[in-house]
């Protein structure tokens, strides 16, 4: 097994933190791994799905929540206050099928850590990357292993990243959604 691309920096070592942290990834982890069992592209093309709204209201209320968990296992206090929610109930009953299944598939037992999951979505990105080049018969030059990145948490509420030879990059809570 390869060293991992992804360090945490000091300040995880709050369990709280850490936990906010994990939740997050659980939750775009689920929320992935449930969109990605649907074949969803002739409902969007169609019109007759709109998975964003629910995505999007998953997203903000995560934003705003998760900072007050001190545990992991806080994850369904969250689901509990974000599910009855007059936003979520006037989804249509497709997105609040779609919720369910993100939120029956973020309680289960974690199989991996936050660094496991970053490291694994950091190295298949390079992967991609290089593929992609190769595909294309473009020449460029790619380092032999993906970027070291140190993944840090600030006072102002934003996780951050820093690549080896760029600059810092922040992370709102709600970008764990977008990427």
């Amino acid at each position: 097994m390869s060293d991992p691309s992804v360090t945490l920096g000091p300040e995880f070592i709050s369990p709280g933190l850490s936990a906010q942290l994990e939740v997050m990834l659980l939750l775009a982890t689920s929320l992935r791994c449930e969109l990605e069992k649907v074949d969803i592209s002739n409902k969007i093309e169609g019109g007759e799905f709109n998975w964003m709204s629910a995505v999007e209201l998953l997203a903000k209320a995560s934003a705003k929540q998760v900072h007050k968990l001190n545990q992991v296992s806080e994850i369904t206090d969250f689901w509990d206050s974000f599910l009855p929610t007059p936003d979520v109930r006037n989804l249509p009953a497709e997105c609040q099928k779609l919720l369910k299944l993100v939120q029956k598939q973020s309680v289960k037992p974690a199989t991996s850590t936050a660094v496991s999951v970053l490291d694994t979505a950091n190295k298949a990105a390079h992967e991609r990357i290089k593929a992609l080049l190769n595909a294309k018969g473009i020449k460029q030059k790619l380092r032999a292993s993906p970027a070291q990145v140190s993944v840090v948490y600030d006072s102002a509420g934003m996780f951050r990243s820093l690549s080896s030879g760029s600059s810092w990059h922040s992370l709102s809570r709600t970008d764990f959604f977008r990427h």
